[in-house]
């Protein structure tokens, strides 16, 4: 002690020393939580909130719990022991002046007591903190809650008969929430392709009971089925009106699957699409229907941050490009909004942000302007995890090296194609693959490489890492300046 600090409580948990602590100041004691490296001794964290002030912890291996005091009532956060991130913050009442709480963790539950005139226990998600269950009576609890089995023990100790007798409450959870992983595939595409079959075979390994869906650029039917669609019907609707569909059509499956986990995956243009979700969540709310919600939105190779003009050039290229891919295109003349809306999107000087992160889906999703970092920093917010990846050998965003477009203007903006990384156990990431060609001999050379992503076991891998709420670690992040 330094003579004026308390100490009052001291957690372990896998790599930190946790340390609760109050000092005086000079607007009163401020009470805080400290980590200390437990090898080295070297204070990591330290978090002080006078709002949240903290007033008992405990942890498990990798995540501390404190009860905090607020003007607004009595509740719990999660702080993560690494870093000392709040995970999720929790006012269960609007008393703020209680007892000293207790707090108990076991098999992905929380289990809360406080005191308020008797004992009150409830029961949280260890992963979100929503509210599980709770007692409504004031229980006269004699001695600390006991935890086993999913089973918690109280001593209960009656006034009016001085007697003392011991109560069982058994936890009744849901099920396990079920998981839905959307498919979202690019411009040119048909609803017959079949390119994300190796990542669904990977994804399916970890999750045996999950469904996987194809997005539909043409919408769902009655029953919620997508529609079939062809190559045309990815190019003429607007950015808005196809995250639209895909909205619609995540609410239709959770009004018929309740209690469902939805996860997000789009390649290339599909990829705008999912993250164009995340925008029009901000605006118009994230869903939350049925027991169900977004957990997740993966983005692969994706131009989230557009494609430049180049005053026509480069659009007429790509548009040159599919209407051979796609040949109705050009036989009837029609406008290619997805594409147009594409270039709209795109900054009109260069930035060491990645042009992902800087500019701003929002624009043609929902009118506003705020940025797709800005987005993603939101969604983590709401407990969704956010992870782009890029190809540095993605041709479509770096065409120059292709034969006879060494005289086009600058194309190399791979950047588009992610969001800046937060960090580890941050929940947003940006990493990248170095997959395909490196070299390219000719125009073909494009469409293989911009596939590679789909092909790739290291983005097997950390698509089912981004699935399980970890870190994708076995990708690394991406290049400053790209």
């Amino acid at each position: 002690s330094n003579g004026q600090t308390t100490y009052q409580q001291l957690m372990i948990t896998e790599s930190v020393i946790a340390i609760l602590s109050t000092t005086p100041s000079a607007s009163g004691l401020i009470t805080s939580v400290s980590a200390y490296d437990k090898s080295s001794g070297q204070k990591i964290w330290e978090l002080q909130n006078s709002n949240h002030e903290p007033d008992f912890l405990t942890s498990d291996a990798n995540s501390i719990y404190a009860s905090f005091r607020s003007p607004q009532g009595f509740g719990v956060e999660v702080i993560n022991a690494t870093n000392g991130a709040v995970t999720w913050q929790k006012t269960l009442t609007n008393v703020s002046q209680t007892g000293i709480p207790e707090i108990t963790v076991q098999n992905g539950t929380v289990y809360v007591v406080y005191d308020d005139q008797g004992q009150h226990v409830f029961l949280l998600d260890e992963n979100t903190g929503n509210l599980l269950g709770s007692d409504p009576s004031s229980l006269e609890v004699s001695s600390s809650p006991v935890v086993n089995n999913d089973m918690v023990f109280l001593r209960r100790y009656d006034s009016v008969t001085s007697t003392a007798e011991m109560d069982a409450y058994k936890v009744i959870l849901p099920p396990p929430p079920h998981k839905l992983f959307v498919l979202d595939y690019g411009l040119s595409s048909q609803s017959t392709d079949t390119n994300f079959s190796q990542i669904v075979k990977a994804l399916k390994k970890v999750h045996p009971g999950a469904d996987f869906l194809n997005y539909s650029y043409r919408g769902i039917d009655k029953r919620g089925d997508p529609l079939p669609y062809t190559c045309k019907d990815t190019f003429t609707p607007h950015i808005s009106e196809l995250v639209t569909r895909l909205k619609l059509q995540v609410i239709r499956y959770l009004e018929l699957h309740p209690n469902t986990q939805v996860y997000v995956i789009g390649h290339s243009f599909g990829g705008v699409i999912a993250y164009g979700l995340l925008a029009d969540m901000m605006i118009y709310g994230y869903l939350n229907f049925n027991g169900g919600q977004v957990l997740g939105i993966a983005t692969l190779s994706s131009p989230l941050g557009g494609i430049p003009g180049f005053h026509g050039i480069y659009y007429a290229l790509i548009s040159h490009a599919y209407q051979k891919q796609c040949q109705v295109l050009a036989s009837k003349h029609l406008v290619l909004n997805s594409l147009a809306d594409l270039v709209h999107v795109f900054p009109g000087g260069k930035t060491s942000v990645p042009f992902g992160g800087e500019d701003s889906l929002m624009r043609v999703v929902g009118g506003g302007d705020a940025s797709n970092q800005r987005v993603a920093l939101a969604a983590v917010r709401h407990h969704i995890d956010v992870l782009t990846i890029g190809n540095v050998r993605d041709y479509t965003f770096n065409f120059n090296v292709c034969p006879r477009y060494g005289h086009t203007p600058d194309s190399r903006f791979l950047s588009t194609q992610w969001v800046t990384d937060q960090g580890h156990d941050s929940h947003l990431y940006a990493r990248v693959i170095t997959k395909g060609n490196p070299n390219c001999p000719d125009i073909g050379q494009v469409g293989i490489n911009h596939a590679a992503v789909f092909l790739s076991p290291a983005v097997q891998t950390a698509l089912i890492e981004w699935s399980q709420g970890k870190t994708p670690s076995v990708l690394p992040v991406p290049p400053i300046g790209s």
